[in-house]
């Protein structure tokens, strides 16, 4: 009986010992990932203040002419030039009557006033090409100065369609000598510098258009907001208390304070279009393949392919005009763009079909997706666009939708979840931590699948339907 006492005692003290070092080990592992995490995440925010650093102490020369040089214009007439659009900025220079070297000094001052973070600004510039902009307004009027006596009209018709025209390109797409970000951290290094031009950004370049700054973006990229953990948030140029949108916002607001007349955007779930909304701009998703892609980041490590294997991300123009937008198409659908990427069908912008816009078109509306019914305001503003165009002598059509919000939004969520925990994007992220914004889809990544049905239960039929469609495989089950 003591002998068995004692096996007992012995027995009970070993399972004592293995739950103790098991205990141990475990916090032991639980605390050199926590510090692990903790030392990671320090590396990636300094990596992020010394870019913003970098760029907060760039000298350029030009603000410099700037604070020194009184303007032939008064703060009347340069509110003025600052409204040109860029189809009347190349006709301008062109006919002499505006400066493109006054003009790009036009744009630097208002992104210094209201693009940038401090006093009046909405945060939306990531990095800043003033000097080199300036440069390339001297020779552009060098360039003119030669072609003295030349028929303005024969310019005109040139392939320089964005002459002199500042520009902003969105933070994911590639210029020389600028950083890729995406609103990662981890691509804050000098070493993340681009080499060269995206194949839009060059073409561009090579129409007469002067990139003088980047606009800022979510975080991955996926996220109707521009808001990360380098540059900060940039903020709504009508109400500094709500949103650009995104991911191009930082392009949104740029064109509504009128910094630039045009930017280069990218969209694949509407990051054009959204922000255009919101900052009461024009934007355009051209169909996917219209112009290429060759020089953009994908929000995913390695720069490999993830949600845009489903739906191809294109770029496209963000400006306050139709006709600025299509100009932009215009002198991006050329040749040069068209042998440089195969994957591009050589078909250039039709002006005849675009002609025709004067004319009767036939245009479908739907007021309501199902998902979120819009507000009075909202109803009331496509009231008024639909009796305009039929005022005009168009033809609008209202139409239902093959797939309601609910079956949309859905897809959206669950090819963003369909990999479980949200992997691309922790993937992408190299250990820095989502922004509050993904707080809801990462949590619903994560719930196993085997309790969805029962947290269902507890919700109702919207937040039901996104805890379903987060699943991991989420996207099996449309």
């Amino acid at each position: 009986m003591e002998s068995t006492t004692k096996g007992s005692s012995s027995t009970a003290s070993a399972t004592h010992l293995a739950i103790v070092a098991t205990a141990t080990l475990s916090s032991v592992y639980v605390i050199q990932n926590l510090l692990r995490k903790y030392d990671t995440r320090k590396k990636l925010r300094l990596m992020a203040e010394e870019a913003v650093q970098r760029r907060d102490e760039k000298v350029h020369k030009v603000l410099e002419i700037i604070a020194s040089k009184t303007l032939q214009d008064d703060d009347d007439s340069h509110d003025d030039a600052c409204c040109y659009s860029a189809l009347e900025t190349r006709e301008g220079i062109i006919r002499g009557n505006i400066s493109a070297v006054d003009n790009i000094i036009h744009s630097v001052r208002r992104c210094v006033l209201y693009g940038r973070k401090d006093g009046q600004g909405v945060n939306a510039i990531t990095e800043e090409f003033y000097d080199e902009g300036y440069g390339e307004a001297e020779k552009i009027m060098l360039s003119l100065l030669k072609k003295q006596g030349a028929n303005e009209e024969v310019l005109l018709s040139e392939k320089l369609l964005l002459l002199g025209v500042p520009i902003s390109v969105k933070d994911c797409v590639a210029v020389k000598g600028a950083l890729q970000t995406g609103g990662l951290q981890c691509r804050t290094g000098e070493e993340h510098r681009s080499a060269e031009d995206s194949l839009i950004v060059r073409v561009l370049r090579q129409a007469g258009a002067i990139p003088i700054c980047r606009g800022n973006v979510s975080q991955v990229m996926m996220m109707p907001e521009s808001c990360n953990n380098i540059w900060g948030t940039t903020l709504n140029p009508w109400d500094l208390d709500r949103t650009p949108g995104g991911s191009s916002g930082g392009e949104g607001a740029l064109v509504a304070t009128k910094c630039v007349p045009l930017a280069v955007g990218t969209d694949i779930g509407g990051s054009i279009r959204i922000p255009a909304t919101y900052c009461g701009v024009v934007g355009f998703k051209p169909t996917p393949s219209r112009l290429s892609i060759e020089g953009s980041m994908r929000p995913r490590k390695d720069n490999r392919f993830g949600m845009a294997i489903t739906i191809p991300a294109i770029c496209g123009p963000i400006a306050r005009s139709v006709d600025d937008c299509a100009l932009f198409m215009r002198a991006a659908c050329v040749p040069d763009l068209f042998q440089a990427d195969p994957y591009v069908p050589p078909i250039p912008f039709d002006d005849k079909v675009y002609a025709k816009k004067e004319k009767g078109l036939k245009i479908g509306y739907f007021v309501s997706d199902g998902w979120f019914d819009p507000c009075q305001a909202q109803k009331r503003a496509m009231e008024e666009t639909i009796s305009a165009l039929e005022d005009a002598g168009h033809v609008c059509v209202p139409f239902d939708p093959p797939a309601d919000g609910w079956d949309t939004y859905g897809l959206f969520v669950a090819l963003n979840a369909a990999e479980g925990n949200m992997r691309g994007f922790t993937e992408a992220l190299e250990g820095e931590a989502l922004i509050p914004h993904y707080n809801t889809l990462y949590a619903a990544s994560n719930l196993p699948n085997f309790l969805r049905p029962l947290v269902s239960l507890m919700l109702d039929e919207r937040r039901a339907s996104l805890v379903k469609a987060a699943s991991y495989g989420g996207i099996s089950v449309y």
